[in-house]
C-alpha cells in the first residue's frame, strides 16, 4: 500500500469520525432542544458586552448591529427551528457518512453522496434558521469542511482511475 493510498484511507476514516460527531451532536440536540434557550441567553449576554468595549462615538452604527443581531437570535434561535436543523442535520450527516463509505470503498457514487449530503445540510441550514448571522454560524463549518474534502476526494479518486 503506498503512502498517498494510506493517507487517503485515514483521512477518510478521519471523515467518518468527524460527521459521526457531527450526527451524535444532531440528536442530541433534537432530542433535548431545550438546550438553545441557554444558549441564545448566553449569546445575547456576549453580543451587549462585546458592544459596550466599543467606541462611544459609533453609538447608532453599535445600536443598529445590536438591534440586528437581538431580532434575529430572538426570532430564528428558538426551540422548534433548532430541532428542525437538527432533523436536517442527522439525514444530510447519513448522506455524508454513506457518501465517505462509498469513497474510501473506491466509489465515484460517494462523491456524489458527499456533496449533496454537504448541500442538503447547507440549504435546510438555511432554510431552518434564516439567512441571518443564526443560519452563518450554524452552516459555516459545513461550507468549509465541504470546500476542503469535495476536491481532495475529487482529486484522489481521479487518480486510482475513477
Amino acid at each position: 500500500m503506498s503512502k498517498a493510498n494510506r493517507l487517503f484511507g485515514i483521512i477518510g476514516f478521519a471523515c467518518i469520525m468527524l460527521y459521526s460527531f457531527f450526527m451524535a451532536l444532531n440528536i442530541s440536540s433534537f432530542q433535548d432542544p431545550s438546550m438553545v434557550n441557554e444558549l441564545r441567553e448566553n449569546l445575547i449576554q456576549n453580543v451587549e458586552l462585546q458592544l459596550s468595549n466599543l467606541p462611544k462615538n459609533q453609538k447608532k452604527e453599535n445600536d443598529y448591529v445590536r438591534d440586528a443581531f437581538l431580532q434575529d437570535l430572538k426570532e430564528n434561535l428558538v426551540e422548534p427551528k433548532y430541532k428542525l436543523r437538527s432533523l436536517y442535520g442527522i439525514i444530510g450527516n447519513i448522506i455524508i457518512l454513506l457518501g465517505v463509505v462509498f469513497i474510501r470503498r473506491g466509489s465515484k457514487l460517494g462523491l456524489h453522496f458527499f456533496i449533496s449530503g454537504t448541500i442538503f445540510i447547507v440549504l435546510t441550514g438555511f432554510y431552518a434558521l434564516g439567512a441571518g448571522i443564526t443560519g452563518w454560524s450554524f452552516n459555516l463549518m459545513y461550507i468549509i469542511l465541504g470546500i476542503i474534502f469535495t476536491p481532495y476526494f475529487y482529486y484522489n479518486l481521479k487518480k486510482i482511475g475513477l
